[in-house]
């Protein structure tokens, strides 16, 4: 995977297909659905951040985990920047270290080019001397205001 060509990526206004093929180039083995899976938002924080999340794909790793891919379609009020702990617990609840150990998502605003695209993963482990249950958490998120994009800063006629 070259740099130049994932950093061109993240400068575009988000389009699903346009990830896709990126993701595709870059893993082998892309599972893309042909019907995107709707979740459902249960709470009523997760009905003022969200108004859809779906996942459009996966892929199996090497090593038998799973990533799930992600679209969340959030409020128009919504600050991509200031909700990023909301966020992402929203798809984290997604993780269930059997159909998914992480998840790649994609927070779009419906109508701008702004998006954040965030990366969260899970893994449990047994302490065998205490019993408990351990979990690691790991998350990277990226913000990607509209205004980042060369085509957002053209006037529009």
């Amino acid at each position: 995977m070259e740099k130049p060509m994932l950093q061109a990526q993240i400068q575009q206004p988000y389009r699903r297909e346009s990830w896709i093929a990126l993701l595709q180039h870059i893993f082998e083995g892309v599972d893309i659905f042909q019907q995107p899976k709707g979740w459902p938002l249960t709470t009523q924080s997760e009905k003022k951040l969200a108004r859809s999340l779906v996942q459009f794909g996966r892929i199996t790793l090497t090593d038998g985990k799973l990533i799930g891919f992600f679209e969340v379609d959030v409020g128009k009020d919504v600050d991509l920047a200031s909700n990023r702990v909301g966020l992402r617990k929203l798809v984290a609840r997604c993780i269930d270290e059997i159909s998914a150990h992480a998840v790649l998502a994609f927070f779009v605003k419906a109508g701008r080019d702004e998006y954040r695209l965030s990366y969260a993963a899970r893994e449990s482990t047994l302490e065998q001397r205490q019993g408990r249950l351990l979990h690691t958490e790991a998350r990277c998120s990226v913000h990607v205001p509209a205004e980042s994009h060369p085509l957002s800063a053209r006037p529009v006629s």
